[in-house]
């Protein structure tokens, strides 16, 4: 799979095709949430299930419009990521924001010294002008405003305001006190889904999930053998960053959010994840 997904994104023209793709997807997505009505959205609210789904197709687009700089896709992702946040889940939010910072670091390192400087200036003056200007406040007022009138959710909100009182661990620190109780009492590993017998749900969490399965000693081998890919797939120079980026989709939309949400038993995306990082290193190998 791994390999067949480096090949199809070798052309450059699959890579816009993905991107249209994804844009279709979230415009869609975007206007069934708009023109449905308040239950049928109230019944997306807080779905960790609708604010996956919509994830891949956010970071997808917005990568089309930082490296083809397309002020439309820029528009739709943004938007979509507006709608993401509404569903409240805090697993894409951070996927998101990673995945921004990445793709903004790589353009930003593509400017000529001239351009650094002046996008410099540039973003400090907009962040001063959105602080000072109160236009945060008031952005997050109108969406907070219009999420709670349409049945979505607003528990978010009140973290990006700064209000970290607000309730925003869902009980998983308790399911991971109980699957950390149970490695410590067995350090040899349960089995499969042993997390779900221990706390009641899964612990949400990939590397205390490895962990309790299959041991501490086979556990931590498994955790740093991912991590050994993925750092040996992204170093590598003769690999061009467009599948880099498209690499890091999957990061995101796997590892990471495996780290905050659900299980990889049932997550196709960090098995994407870990076939296209053995093609990259696989590649390495046969270059060198």
């Amino acid at each position: 799979m791994g390999r067949v997904i480096l090949n199809i994104l070798y052309d450059d023209r699959n890579v816009r095709y993905l991107g249209l793709i994804s844009l279709l997807c979230l415009i869609s997505t975007i206007l069934v949430i708009i023109q449905s009505g308040a239950n049928i959205q109230a019944d997306w609210s807080g779905s960790m299930y609708y604010s996956y789904i919509i994830l891949p197709h956010v970071l997808c687009v917005f990568y089309i419009a930082v490296n083809y700089n397309n002020i439309m896709y820029l528009f739709i992702s943004i938007l979509g990521f507006i709608f993401m946040v509404m569903l409240g889940n805090r697993g894409s939010l951070i996927c998101s924001i990673i995945f921004f910072v990445i793709c903004l670091y790589r353009y930003f390192m593509k400017l000529s010294l001239h351009k650094k400087i002046i996008s410099i200036v540039v973003f400090l003056f907009l962040i001063v002008i959105f602080t000072v200007g109160n236009f945060y406040n008031s952005f997050l007022l109108n969406i907070y405003n219009y999420a709670s009138t349409h049945g979505l959710s607003t528990r978010l909100f009140y973290f990006m305001k700064g209000e970290i009182n607000s309730p925003f661990d869902s009980g998983r620190s308790i399911l991971r006190k109980k699957v950390i109780k149970a490695i410590s009492d067995n350090i040899l590993g349960y089995g499969l889904s042993s997390d779900v017998f221990f706390a009641g749900a899964y612990v949400h969490n990939i590397f205390l999930e490895l962990i309790v399965e299959f041991g501490v000693f086979f556990g931590f081998i498994l955790i740093l053998g991912i991590v050994w890919l993925i750092f040996s797939a992204l170093i590598k120079n003769n690999i061009p960053w467009n599948i880099k980026n498209i690499f890091c989709i999957f990061i995101c939309c796997g590892l990471i959010k495996l780290c905050i949400s659900g299980t990889y038993l049932t997550d196709p995306y960090i098995f994407f994840m870990l076939g296209m990082a053995i093609s990259l290193c696989n590649i390495r190998d046969t270059a060198s």
